[in-house]
């Protein structure tokens, strides 16, 4: 038998007995290598089987534990030398918080965060069916419509446009008064284009001149304000009172002209009316309060009238009307002549322009009593014969002419005395 063949005699090694010495101790398991024991044959030889050690302790490990791993519904950390997992378990969520609104126009957001990895779990929330309105007003001016928008300030849009109308009209209730001594305050009045009138202390407000009670001109200041925007100034005046009643008072070529004073007024005009031109000519202003009239003609009917003005720094105001008078010069003054006869005696005279009638006064010296002896009508009659009279006595004549205007005799002066001496 060969060695070989007597080797192949034997029995296989039995790895029955665990070497215990330090020689042959075991190798402890690791997180990369199974734990090794060495145990002996009854031939004395070693045995070389590995064995798996028992459970891995994490003090095995010789890597670091990294950072939080996660997944949709747990999390865990890995060894750096292995990635053998530690750690892992669900993850425990806090309750959802909103981290953006949603809005009419985007959709919100809500998060959770685990409250041991601080995984964050992210779900959209719904938009919002309603709108954040807000308004924006653009004034309305003298020139250009307003408006009241309505508006979502998320999304933009429209919830109505009301249209503020331009202001169209301003109006002062009177822009012209007549002087009487109290304070004026005209209303004042705003219109827009649609017509509609505009409340004040709302839509505007007003601020008048100080005074407003001597002639002059004053201010009223109107701001607008509300839907409204700019400012507009209108103007009055007041004027001086309208003379009151003209008195006439007429020769046969002048015509003395008087009023009484106007309150309020620095002066008066005093006007003629030409009948050519059918205008009034102006002949005198005066601070006065009477005129004359010269060189007219006798027994002519002139009209006449009288204006008051003010003047207030520099500036002159008239009143809003005037007074009329009409009045009539008195006929001229008769030149005559007397004739004696058989127990009368006859007149005659020059024709007077614009007399009505003559009229005869009689006295029987030349400083007595006159007495009226005729009337005559008719600017014809230009003689006139009394009779009755007694033979040589002597008798004193005087003739006057008149004009008679709206049933009223106007007299011209009485003519120089004449006498004769009776036959």
């Amino acid at each position: 038998m060969t060695d070989n063949a007597e080797k192949d005699s034997y029995a296989a090694h039995t790895y029955d007995q665990q070497i215990a010495t330090d020689e042959y101790k075991a190798n402890d398991a690791t997180c990369t290598a199974k734990a090794t024991d060495y145990k002996s044959c009854i031939c004395g030889a070693k045995g070389t089987e590995t064995f798996e050690g028992g459970e891995i302790d994490a003090d095995n490990h010789t890597g670091s534990l990294g950072n939080w791993q996660t997944s949709a519904d747990k999390h865990w950390k890995e060894y750096s030398c292995c990635h053998v997992k530690a750690g892992e378990a669900t993850h425990v969520y806090s309750a959802w918080e909103t981290i953006k609104k949603a809005t009419c126009k985007e959709e919100g957001k809500q998060q959770r965060i685990c409250d041991v990895c601080k995984n964050k779990e992210f779900r959209p929330i719904s938009k919002v069916t309603t709108h954040t309105y807000i308004q924006t007003t653009e004034k309305a001016t003298l020139s250009k419509n307003g408006s009241i928008v309505t508006r979502c300030k998320v999304c933009g849009k429209n919830k109505s446009i009301v249209v503020i109308e331009k202001i169209s009209s301003i109006t002062l209730s009177t822009t012209k008064y007549t002087y009487n001594g109290k304070i004026k305050t005209p209303t004042v009045t705003v219109k827009d284009s649609k017509k509609n009138i505009l409340k004040i202390n709302t839509d505007y407000s007003v601020a008048y001149s100080s005074g407003r009670k001597n002639p002059g001109k004053y201010t009223v200041m109107i701001a607008f304000k509300g839907n409204y925007s700019g400012s507009k100034s209108l103007y009055f005046t007041i004027l001086p009172g309208i003379t009151s009643k003209i008195t006439t008072e007429a020769s046969s070529s002048t015509i003395k002209l008087a009023w009484k004073a106007v309150p309020g007024a620095t002066g008066y005009r005093v006007y003629q009316y030409d009948a050519k031109t059918k205008k009034y000519v102006t002949l005198k202003t005066t601070t006065g309060t009477s005129y004359t009239v010269t060189k007219l003609k006798s027994g002519t009917n002139y009209k006449f009238a009288v204006k008051a003005y003010s003047t207030v720094n520099g500036k002159v105001y008239w009143a809003s009307g005037y007074k009329t008078v009409t009045a009539t010069t008195n006929p001229g003054t008769p030149t005559f002549k007397v004739t004696a006869g058989s127990k009368k005696a006859t007149l005659s005279w020059n024709k007077q322009t614009g007399a009505t009638g003559y009229v005869v006064y009689m006295a029987t010296s030349k400083n007595g009593k006159y007495t009226k002896i005729a009337t005559l009508k008719g600017n014809t009659k230009v003689s006139y014969t009394k009779t009755g009279l007694t033979k040589g006595k002597t008798y004193y004549f005087k003739v006057a002419a008149y004009k008679t205007v709206g049933g009223k005799n106007f007299y011209g002066s009485l003519s120089s005395v004449k006498y004769a001496k009776i036959k």
